[in-house]
């Protein structure tokens, strides 16, 4: 047997974490931690479902000094992994299991697990600094919750935010599919919820934006961004339109995330911006709405889908987000007709890049009107003929 009470330490690394038994009993590592073990700057439980990638559920002392800790991955299976390579991806989760363990004088912690939860309480109190709660914005107050807002108007003896409430209800009304009280709701359907967000214009116009809570959900496994054009692809474009004599037009589109389904199964509490007749109500979710963490996603490939299935275009290879297909000009000329998507943002280089637009695009998508025209400023850069 070696200093450490193992016989061979070759045979100890080269386990199997199923049927892998300490050899100290005092080092056993329990099958599952409980939640309430593990406690933030404050002394609360934390939850370990909110953790990032991994679970910390057991640790054991190895042969040569170094701790290893068994983790939990989302799929259920479980897998020693060193203790240096957790202290850099999961900082915060170690230093928290550790301290309520009762394992933080351990000599692997002794120093890092102060040091790891004092760097935790100075970035948490620096941005508590600079997130600075604004009760008003160009002289005028802003609500913080429908009650709020309707005794704002009452003081004010207008309708502006409630105006804006409605206005913005009624555009999201195609995301929601309220339930009656005597239907049930589907299976694999989860509570979700969301709120309202206020804000002031440059003009002063009144604007409201019901948001979803995505935060409060698990993070995907899959990628949750919508795709973007390079600035590159844009040069390139704008240098083809000009050599071909080809039109540039731009156009947003309008709601962009509710023309697209929602791939989620959520459902909400009808709170009391759905009105009297809906308060209280449950309605399932079924459009993607902004503050969904996959919202983006979704979005990206219902336009991706349109873009190749109905209009005929092919993604390019160089650049997922530039669309292209042959077309011809009035004299029988052929080209390459171009549609660069930046999330919500089109850039079409056609011919006939109107038509493109209203006819096409437009057909499928509700355009902004105002925005429909050559591009002036085009992904923070101003531009001309």
């Amino acid at each position: 047997e070696d200093a450490d009470g193992f016989e061979d330490a070759d045979e100890v690394f080269d386990f199997d974490p199923d049927t892998f038994t300490p050899y100290q009993d005092d080092v056993e590592a329990p099958a599952t931690v409980p939640e309430a073990d593990i406690i933030d700057s404050t002394g609360k439980p934390v939850n370990q479902q909110s953790t990032a990638d991994l679970l910390i559920n057991a640790e054991v002392l190895l042969p040569q000094g170094e701790k290893d800790m068994m983790a939990k991955w989302k799929d259920g299976t479980t897998q020693w992994l060193p203790l240096k390579i957790l202290k850099e991806s999961n900082p915060v989760d170690v230093a928290e299991y550790a301290k309520a363990r009762n394992i933080a004088d351990e000599p692997a912690f002794a120093w890092w697990v102060p040091y790891t939860l004092k760097k935790r309480d100075r970035i948490i109190a620096a941005v508590n600094t600079r997130v600075k709660r604004k009760t008003h914005k160009y002289g005028i107050e802003v609500p913080t919750s429908v009650a709020h807002a309707r005794e704002i108007d009452a003081r004010n003896r207008n309708t502006f935010w409630q105006d804006a409430i409605e206005k913005e209800m009624f555009n999201v009304s195609i995301a929601f599919e309220i339930l009656e009280d005597d239907q049930n709701m589907p299976v694999g359907w989860t509570k979700s919820s969301g709120h309202l967000v206020f804000d002031v214009k440059m003009d002063f116009t009144r604007k409201a934006r019901w948001v979803k809570d995505g935060h409060k959900h698990p993070d995907p496994d899959a990628s949750n961004y919508a795709g973007v054009v390079s600035r590159e692809s844009v040069r390139i474009a704008l240098t083809y339109a000009a050599l071909n004599d080809l039109d540039v037009l731009a156009a947003d589109i309008r709601n962009a995330y509710l023309q697209a389904p929602s791939s989620e199964k959520h459902y909400i509490i009808c709170g009391p911006e759905f009105g009297l007749e809906h308060e209280g109500k449950r309605a399932k979710i079924v459009r993607a709405l902004y503050g969904g963490k996959v919202s983006g996603r979704d979005f990206w490939v219902h336009l991706r889908s349109c873009m190749q299935e109905t209009l005929g275009f092919t993604s390019c290879l160089a650049d997922p987000d530039v669309w292209m297909r042959k077309q011809k000009k009035a004299d029988g000329t052929e080209y390459w007709e171009y549609v660069l998507l930046y999330v919500d943002d089109a850039l079409v280089i056609s011919d006939r890049a109107e038509s493109t637009l209203r006819d096409e695009i437009g057909k499928y998508f509700e355009l902004k009107e105002e925005s429909v025209g050559p591009p002036k400023i085009y992904l923070g850069g101003q531009m001309r003929q």
